[in-house]
């Protein structure tokens, strides 16, 4: 078992910023320090901070990601709980993409005055005509 960290050699192992630690504490993800001295970190905090990292880049809130959270510290969460959360957010990726698909779709169908010699006020992109 490691031994306890501070702030700051928390942040460096989990590759985050002091701020963010205490940004993150703030927002109920992690423990908030508890009385006067310094906060010390433990390894499960260290994985929690992980977590969050990494489910970030999966697209999940800081709302989500603290249902993920309580997920893990429940006796009766199982592994089905977490991945129904994960489909969820899948279909949501899934939608944006298809919204941005078509969104860019519409500026490529924008872009084909590109090369005509007319005026600002006569392109489509700004016209509204799409």
């Amino acid at each position: 078992m490691a031994k306890p960290r501070t702030i700051s050699r928390a942040a460096r192992e989990a590759e985050v910023s002091v701020e963010t630690i205490r940004y993150y504490e703030r927002m109920g993800l992690l423990a908030r320090r508890r009385g006067p001295g310094y906060r010390i970190y433990t390894d499960e905090e260290i994985a929690t901070l992980r977590l969050i990292r990494r489910s970030q880049r999966f697209g999940f809130t800081l709302s989500e990601i603290r249902e993920l959270i309580a997920l893990l510290s429940s006796d009766a969460a199982t592994c089905d709980d977490v991945c129904v959360r994960a489909e969820r957010k899948l279909n949501e990726i899934e939608a944006k993409m298809r919204e941005l698909s078509a969104i860019r779709d519409l500026l490529k169908q924008s872009l084909a005055c590109r090369n005509e010699q007319r005026r600002a006020r006569e392109c489509t992109m700004l016209a509204g005509d799409q």
